[in-house]
C-alpha cells in the first residue's frame, strides 16, 4: 500500500507483505483510563501556562494600583490594547504550528518541524513591526475610546515601552509549540514559574524602589517577556536531543 504525504512518497507495507518479510510488531493494550490521563495531561499544562501569562499582567496592576487611579486606568487600557492588537495576534498566528509541527513530526520529518518553527518565527518578527508602529501612534485611537488626554498619553507611553517585548513573546510562542510537537508540554509552564518571581522583583525595583511609575512597570514586563524564549531554549537543551532543530539557512525564506 502506498500513501502520499505532501511531496514525499511513503511506502507502508501491508499485513501480507509484513508476514512475507518476517516483520512482527508487539502491541500493548491501551485502556481508556490511559488515554484519558494522557489527554488530560496534554491539556492541563497549556491551560496552566496561559493562566501564568495572565498573572504577569495581574502582578503589574497590583503594583501600579498604588500609584493612583489615572495610572491604573492607563496601564489597564494599555494592557487591553496590547492584548487585542498585538499579543493575541501573534499567538493566533503561531497557532498554525499546532497543526504543521505535529504532522511533520508524526510523519517522521523531524527537521521539517524546525523549519516550520523558523519560518513562523521570521513571520511573527515581521508582523511585529506594524504592531509596534500602531502602538507608537495609538494616541488617536485611544482618544476616540476615552476622552481623557492624560490617561491616553500615559497609555500610549506604556504601549511604546511594551513594544520592546513583542520579539521575545513571538519567539516564545513559536518555541512553545516546537516543544509541544515533540510531546514536551511542561517547558512553557516551567519557564513561567521561573520568570514570575523575576517579574515581581523587576516590577518592585522599577516601581517601588526607583520610582519610575508606569514606565518602569512596562519596562519590567517587556524584560520578562524577552526572558521567556531563553527559558525555553534551556528547556529544549535539557528535554530534547536536538533532532528536530536544523541550521538556519536561506530555506526559511522559501515557500
Amino acid at each position: 500500500m502506498v500513501s502520499l504525504h505532501r511531496s514525499h512518497l511513503l511506502f507502508v507495507p501491508s499485513e501480507r507483505e509484513e508476514e512475507q518479510q518476517g516483520l512482527s510488531y508487539t502491541t500493548f493494550p491501551t485502556t481508556n483510563a490511559d488515554r484519558g490521563s494522557s489527554q488530560e495531561a496534554g491539556l492541563e499544562v497549556p491551560t496552566a501556562s496561559s493562566r501564568q501569562r495572565n498573572q504577569l499582567i495581574a502582578i503589574t496592576l497590583i503594583f501600579v494600583g498604588r500609584l493612583g487611579e489615572k495610572e491604573l486606568a492607563a496601564v489597564s487600557l494599555a494592557c487591553l490594547t496590547a492584548n487585542v492588537t498585538g499579543w493575541s495576534v501573534l499567538e493566533g498566528l503561531a497557532s498554525a504550528l499546532d497543526t504543521l509541527c505535529p504532522q511533520a513530526y508524526g510523519a517522521g520529518f523531524q527537521k521539517l518541524v524546525g523549519l516550520h518553527t523558523q519560518r513562523m518565527a521570521l513571520f511573527l518578527l515581521s508582523t511585529s513591526f506594524p504592531i509596534i508602529l500602531l502602538w507608537y501612534n495609538s494616541y488617536v485611537l485611544l482618544h476616540v475610546l476615552l476622552q481623557d488626554d492624560e490617561i491616553c498619553k500615559l497609555a500610549r507611553n506604556c504601549l511604546c515601552i511594551l513594544s520592546f517585548g513583542c520579539p521575545g513573546y513571538a519567539l516564545f510562542e513559536c518555541g512553545k509549540r516546537f516543544l509541544r510537537a515533540q510531546s514536551h508540554f511542561s517547558p512553557g509552564l516551567y519557564t513561567f514559574i521561573v520568570c514570575i518571581p523575576i517579574h515581581v522583583f523587576l516590577t518592585w525595583l522599577a516601581v517601588a524602589h526607583f520610582k519610575l511609575g508606569i514606565n518602569g512597570k512596562a519596562a519590567s514586563l517587556s524584560m520578562t517577556r524577552n526572558l521567556l524564549p531563553f527559558g525555553l531554549a534551556i528547556c529544549s537543551w535539557v528535554f530534547t536531543d536536538g533532532e528536530c532543530w536544523r541550521k538556519v539557512d536561506k530555506k526559511i525564506f522559501q515557500n
